[in-house]
């Protein structure tokens, strides 16, 4: 099932979980990876709440972070998707859930002003703490100077893509992106010059 029309459901056990799907992340985040996107897919074997991973406190605060010990960035998959919507959620609870439970930066919102009123509703509740918000914050910005965007890398005057120079990487750009699932006899292409 695609995530984007509806939510997967995957039906694997914790045994499952601890010998095959952790094992390349456990080395991509003892290898020192910076971000980690969680998907909208339901666990209901692992998380009795048969809920997407992305609003699982469990599956992001107690297996990835805690058990798993990854530092970095968790990022969301779009909020927009089919696999992260209720019927029965009001608006911004989607992003308030995602970021409750345990997710930095939250892709495609729909419904931020609403979201953030929660988050200060939590925070005055004390179900979250200034201390996790800025530590979350300290995260992003501490990624972005990672990358360099804390310095003005923007070129000052503006650079024509669309530039005949550019047409031939273009061309190889668009013949070497091309994946062939099934032929009928009808490849190879030629002539893509």
């Amino acid at each position: 099932t695609d995530s984007h029309n509806e939510l997967p459901i995957i039906l694997h056990d914790q045994k499952r979980l601890d010998s095959i799907e952790l094992y390349p992340f456990e080395k991509i985040i003892n290898s020192g990876i910076g971000s980690i996107m969680v998907a909208h897919i339901s666990l209901p074997n692992i998380d009795s709440k048969a809920q997407p991973a992305t609003f699982s406190d469990y599956i992001i605060k107690d297996i990835l972070k805690n058990r798993l010990n990854f530092k970095g960035l968790v990022i969301t998959d779009a909020l927009n998707m089919k696999g992260a919507y209720s019927a029965n959620l009001k608006p911004g609870e989607i992003e308030f859930n995602a970021f409750m439970a345990g997710n930095d930066i939250l892709l495609y919102p729909s419904h931020i002003s609403e979201a953030i009123d929660m988050i200060k509703e939590a925070y005055h509740l004390g179900l979250i703490t200034e201390e996790e918000i800025d530590k979350r914050c300290r995260k992003i910005l501490l990624m972005k100077q990672w990358v360099g965007l804390h310095k003005n890398v923007f070129p000052q005057k503006k650079i024509n893509i669309n530039h005949v120079q550019n047409e031939r990487l273009e061309r190889e750009l668009c013949k070497e992106s091309i994946t062939i699932l099934k032929n009928d006899s009808i490849l190879p292409l030629n002539n893509l010059y």
